[in-house]
């Protein structure tokens, strides 16, 4: 199955449903929020896109309509001879309380059916989006 329609015009949330690994107490994730405790993190994080043209992702904090951290500026070819590109996000934050985070995208170009990305149909599942998040201090 493809990744979905990628809409362009404003930042939309990617989907996030499966936590493969949490150690930090009081995370979760919930309707592709994640609800992070008080502390310092680092983060990484990719999503691909594909037949949009310009694209960047961020991880923006609900709690307080704040950017937490704006990936970099991203390109993937639309037309005759689309591409897939990925966009990404590092960095380090803290916050003082509970916040809720979504990993969210924007494109250029609506990318219809697989816009959020192209199918491996290779029988072994599909990935669109991933996240790292490591609790530092």
């Amino acid at each position: 199955t493809a990744g979905g329609t990628f809409t362009s015009g404003a930042w939309r949330t990617r989907d996030l449903n499966t936590s493969q690994f949490n150690n930090i107490t009081s995370c979760s994730l919930s309707s592709n929020q994640i609800t992070l405790p008080a502390g310092t993190y680092q983060i990484w994080g990719f999503a691909p896109a594909f037949n949009v043209n310009r694209h960047q992702a961020r991880f923006y904090n609900i709690t307080d309509s704040t950017v937490t951290i704006l990936g970099m500026s991203s390109y993937t070819r639309s037309g005759a001879n689309a591409q897939t590109g990925y966009a990404s996000i590092q960095g380090a934050f803290t916050i003082a309380g509970t916040k809720t985070f979504e990993f969210q995208h924007r494109c250029e170009t609506t990318g219809s059916s697989n816009g959020f990305g192209v199918s491996a149909d290779l029988g072994s599942g599909e990935i669109y989006a991933q996240l790292t998040i490591s609790k530092v201090a």
